[in-house]
């Protein structure tokens, strides 16, 4: 499917959610957390772009989901991921100066232009790497990455915690990467950028009391299942 819009600077992507009812498995019955099985029909899947904070836009229809990939980099030589403190330079007020382990962002005009849906997908990630931690994919890195797309190796995390979270979808994706792939960082944006091992961030939030963003509190755990073994 094809997309071809006049699109204001704030527009982003939406997606129908009227397949979250039937294929939702409850993790945490007390804050509503669902774990999703893998969106039908990725490659039909229709999208479009909307306005964000506009009267009956984004942020207020409740018939459809923002997509978000949030990537998570793990360095798998030295046991390490990647964390930052959201910096106020972003247009989510409820996340400054809270922890992540996720990259990425809403997705907007410019990476949807004549794609479907997986090739929107990737190429937001593409673009949110490079933006935001200048991470330069190489050729097998992109196969790779489109591959996790289109046979679906990520996670889709779905909450109705509050009206943010409603209209929202996590795309949890997980790549591996060494340390000395992120050289810069997004100004106003990555704060304090850090590699842990699991026992040395816990050890941490232990310590100092840091909060972790939603997202990355559901994430974390699956991450830890995946590597600390």
């Amino acid at each position: 499917m094809k997309v071809a819009l006049t699109v204001l600077k704030d527009d982003v992507l939406q997606i129908p959610n009227e397949f979250i009812d039937d294929c939702t498995i409850l993790l945490n019955e007390k804050s509503d957390e669902y774990l999703l099985t893998q969106l039908p029909y990725l490659e039909d899947l229709d999208f479009e772009l909307k306005p964000r904070f506009d009267v009956g836009g984004c942020e207020e229809d409740l018939t459809r989901l923002q997509p978000l990939p949030y990537i998570t980099v793990y360095d798998k030589t030295n046991k390490k991921f990647f964390t930052y403190l959201r910096g106020k330079g972003g247009d989510e007020g409820r996340l400054h100066d809270k922890l992540s382990i996720g990259l990425g962002g809403h997705i907007e005009e410019e990476v949807t232009e004549g794609g479907s849906f997986p090739l929107v997908i990737h190429n937001n990630i593409i673009t949110e790497l490079k933006e935001e931690a200048n991470i330069i994919l190489n050729t097998s890195e992109l196969t790779e990455l489109y591959r996790a797309i289109f046979y679906k190796d990520y996670k889709l995390i779905y909450s109705t915690f509050d009206k943010v979270a409603q209209v929202h979808l996590c795309m949890w994706f997980c790549i591996e990467l060494e340390e000395d792939r992120l050289t810069q960082f997004e100004e106003d944006n990555i704060l304090e950028p850090r590699w842990f091992t699991f026992d040395e961030f816990e050890k941490m939030i232990q310590e100092t009391g840091t909060e972790l963003e939603y997202w990355s509190q559901i994430t974390y755990q699956m991450l830890k299942e995946k590597y600390n073994k």
